[in-house]
């Protein structure tokens, strides 16, 4: 297949079909928004109309989208309809290619960059550790990337550039708006009788109809105390709210250069202002960093190449005194509303920011991530170089946490497992290291490169040259992406759809903008030399490729909803509920066998159902099958194994590898469970311990573990029950004394074991009264012949002879009590009876 390119070259019809019934519309829209009579026309093809208005719908509908039927309600949704939908646009954008008499396509100086950084991101997922994961998340990140060659193919005219640009705006406006309404409670329903109507009482009080709809659009997470928590807009959380307010602010600071008009730019700056509040109420320090920078980036360039100074006389000093303005005025307006909320407002987060108080910060958290991170590849000069292989992060970083924090660091870490690095440019490192970080350099090279070029040409090269609206769109869309670029060092918008797909799309209109000299030519094409009949076949396959990947992604899609209704059904422990669940998530296995998610839930399932062996099965399946979006984490994993063997097999050093295993990788919180489980496992192994050292082991494991899952009041009285066990078989009759008690006092004395307790380390502690009077009312409720052993030894040494006597006769006339134990009530009875 031979290619040939021809530079410079206008589209049409007898060239590619170009013309099509819409074709008015395009010269209606042309005309409308043109600003030179010699500007290029978009004679889209019905095919191209066809992607054209799908990239619209995408960017439309793709940040809004949310459902409750999938694993993870808001970014699972946004991801499967971003792969199904690109994947459709792109399959018949290369049909029209193919299919065209002449097949030609789109070049740009991006090309070769990014093909080289995609092939050996590509190469990488070799070595990755699991390439089967790293295939499906080569594959989306794929169908993100084609948004880049759809935009420079099929926008070749100024209104499809501001179309697309208003609409990318309106997604940054409406949900900064629900972002700024979810912070100050103001909440509405659609009511057929009042049409809207303002609900905010309603919905603090707790009276939502889930029939209605709400705006904001999910009451139910509504605070009285107006916590940060609450605001989530389309995103699901705050922070991924300010990184997208961050990035779609750009446009209206764009626009208020590209429109002429007063009225434009007022209404420009009034857009850039209600985003800037959206990004203010998200309180992210990330995307404040990134549009600060972003904005100096406009200015910087503004001074540099506005050769005659025109742009600045006309435009620069009302626009940098009005943004300062906004940006100080929203700032105080958002912190002085959020101080009245006794809430956290802006400044509180900047303050917390410069201190590594654990209690404060999470500042302490980034560093030892990103610590943890440099520790998996920095050690060999091979990792160095070439990564540990795109996607592996999800898979070693869980392990590698565990490596490198220490004991004492984990206890007060945060008790999350990290799914990315915080750091963007940090992970590409350690994924695909230096020469990743290179390939990724080039392609910012080359993007700055034909920026810098073009405004060179424009204004620089030309006699009559300046700087004008044009260039400064230019400028404002590459402070998008610089202020991205800033907000990936201490955060992640690169790896959440929503800021990633539309930072491609204006890597997209970057070159559409240059290489056509704004519109007043077409994008470089480069002819495609083919056989018709083999152009039809390359036609026919990118269509069928996109049915397939359409197919894939709906089942994808049905499999993991099958996992949600699957968890809902689990929440109910009734044999016909399991049974259905059970039948799901074999469902969602049979459409699509790679997330761990259905494979750890089974493993629960027939946990529940005594199948020790199948339970183990699914267990390690999970483990093998962790990806991006499963809940399945190694310690979920390791817990189910934990509670196998515990419950179900009952083997102890089994179940204390595991429970150990499980302290190893988690951290916080998240350690609370294993502490109960790693001390009870320890307690339950001490009577069968018959080596010292084992046993000595075990009750220091026991104690330690112990007393650490008692601060937490979920565990307090199991794990303070235990620890008196163990106190007590080490003898420190003190200690067991004072735990069993405060375990005794909180079930109102009705446990006759930790009666009996108190009552024998009180009989060690020569506490006789107590002594006798525990172990009697351990003996009412519970006769058992050790308690009635403990309660005569007592009497004895209190000096209550007959009652000791008594006590010990009943011992042995008993039936079926160990010899060992008849022997001492024997040898008690003879010692009264000297």
């Amino acid at each position: 297949m031979a290619k040939s390119r021809r530079r410079n070259e206008r589209l049409t019809p007898e060239d590619s079909e170009q013309r099509s019934p819409l074709q008015f519309i395009d010269d209606f829209l042309h005309k409308l928004t043109a600003k030179n009579t010699n500007e290029t026309k978009a004679n889209l093809s019905i095919l191209e109309w066809l992607v054209y208005i799908g990239l619209l719908v995408f960017t439309l509908v793709m940040p809004f989208l949310y459902s409750r039927l999938t694993t993870e309600n808001f970014l699972t949704p946004k991801e499967f309809f971003t792969k199904m939908l690109v994947g459709v646009l792109c399959g018949l954008l290369f049909a029209k290619v193919f299919f065209n008499k002449k097949p030609q396509i789109a070049r740009t100086k991006l090309d070769i960059p990014i093909i080289l950084f995609l092939a050996f991101m590509f190469v990488s997922i070799f070595y990755s550790g699991n390439i089967a994961s790293g295939f499906r998340d080569y594959r989306e990140v794929i169908c993100v990337m084609l948004l880049f060659p759809i935009v420079v193919n099929v926008v070749r005219a100024r209104w499809q550039l501001e179309l697309l640009l208003w609409t990318v705006m309106f997604t940054g406006l409406a949900t900064s708006l629900i972002g700024i309404m979810e912070t100050y409670n103001w909440y509405f329903v659609l009511d057929p009788v009042y049409v809207i109507r303002y609900v905010k009482d309603e919905v603090l009080a707790g009276v939502i109809d889930p029939n209605k709809f709400y705006i904001p659009l999910f009451p139910q997470l509504a605070s009285k105390d107006y916590a940060m928590t609450s605001v989530v807009s389309t995103f699901g959380n705050r922070n991924y709210l300010g990184t997208f307010a961050m990035f779609t602010a750009f446009v209206p600071l764009s626009f208020f250069f590209y429109y002429k008009g007063k009225v434009m730019k007022m209404i420009s700056l009034s857009l850039f202002a209600l985003l800037l509040s959206g990004l203010y109420v998200s309180r992210c320090r990330a995307a404040l960093i990134g549009i600060g920078i972003g904005v100096g980036y406009m200015i910087l360039m503004m001074l540099l190449n506005d050769r005659n100074k025109k742009l600045i006389k006309r435009n620069a000093l009302f626009f940098s005194v009005a943004v300062s303005i906004i940006f100080v005025a929203l700032l105080l307006v958002s912190v002085k509303t959020l101080q009245n909320l006794d809430t956290e407002n802006m400044f509180d987060k900047i303050k917390k920011t410069f201190t590594l108080d654990r209690s404060v910060s999470n500042t302490y958290e980034r560093m030892w991530v990103w610590h943890g991170n440099n520790e998996a590849f920095s050690k060999s000069i091979v990792t160095w170089i070439f990564g540990r292989g795109f996607a592996s992060f999800k898979h070693f970083f869980p392990l590698q946490e565990a490596e490198t924090l220490s004991e004492r660091n984990k206890e007060t870490f945060t008790p999350v497992t990290f799914r990315q690095a915080h750091n963007d440019w940090i992970q590409v490192l350690s994924e695909m290291g230096l020469v990743g970080l290179v390939l990724l350099l080039f392609i910012l090279y080359r993007f700055f490169g034909i920026i810098q070029a073009s405004l060179r040409k424009e204004i620089f090269e030309k006699e009559d040259g300046e700087m004008t609206g044009d260039q400064m769109l230019l400028i404002g869309l590459t402070a998008a992406m610089v202020s991205q670029f800033l907000a990936a060092l201490p955060d992640f918008p690169f790896h959440r759809i929503e800021t990633a797909a539309f930072a491609i799309l204006f890597l997209g209109l970057i070159p559409v903008l240059t290489d056509t000299d704004f519109f007043k030519k077409y994008t470089e094409k480069t002819q495609i030399n083919i056989e018709q009949g083999s152009a039809a076949f390359m036609g026919a396959l990118f269509l069928f490729s996109a049915l397939m990947n359409l197919y894939f992604e709906f089942k994808s899609w049905k499999a993991d909803c099958n996992a949600r209704a699957a968890e809902m059904f689990m929440k109910s422990q009734s044999r016909e509920a399991l049974a259905k669940a059970k039948m799901l998530l074999l469902q969602g296995i049979d459409l699509d066998p790679l997330p761990g998610d259905p494979y750890l839930k089974l493993a629960g399932i027939y946990q529940q159902e005594n199948d020790h062996k199948t339970a183990l099965y699914y267990a390690d399946k999970a483990w093998d099958n962790i990806n991006f979006n499963a809940r399945s984490t190694y310690h979920s994993v390791t817990f189910r194994k934990l509670h196998i063997y515990y419950h179900l097999l009952n083997n102890l050093p089994e179940a204390r590898k595991y429970a150990n295993e499980g302290l190893h990788l988690t951290a916080g919180d998240a350690r609370s469970i294993y502490y109960m489980y790693a001390g009870k496992i320890a307690v339950d192994m001490l009577p069968t311990a018959d080596d010292p050292e084992l046993k000595k082991e075990l009750l220091e494991e026991s104690q330690n573990y112990l007393v650490k899952a008692a601060k937490y009041d979920n565990f307090s009285l199991q794990a303070n029950a235990a620890l008196a066990i163990s106190y007590a078989t080490a003898e420190k009759w003190h200690e067991a004394r004072e735990t069993a008690r405060l375990v005794s006092q909180n079930v109102n004395d009705r446990d006759p074991f930790m009666l009996n307790i108190i009552g024998v380390a009180a009989t060690h502690l020569n506490d006789f009264d107590e002594a006798v009077k525990t172990l009697e009312k351990a003996v009412s409720l519970n006769p058992n012949v050790l308690y009635v052993r403990d309660l005569g030894t007592a009497y004895y040494k209190n000096g209550q002879l007959e009652f000791a006597l008594q006590k010990f006769k009943s011992i042995v006339d008993a039936k079926g009590v160990d010899a060992s134990l008849k022997k001492y009530a024997e040898q008690m009875i003879a010692e009264i009876n000297k």
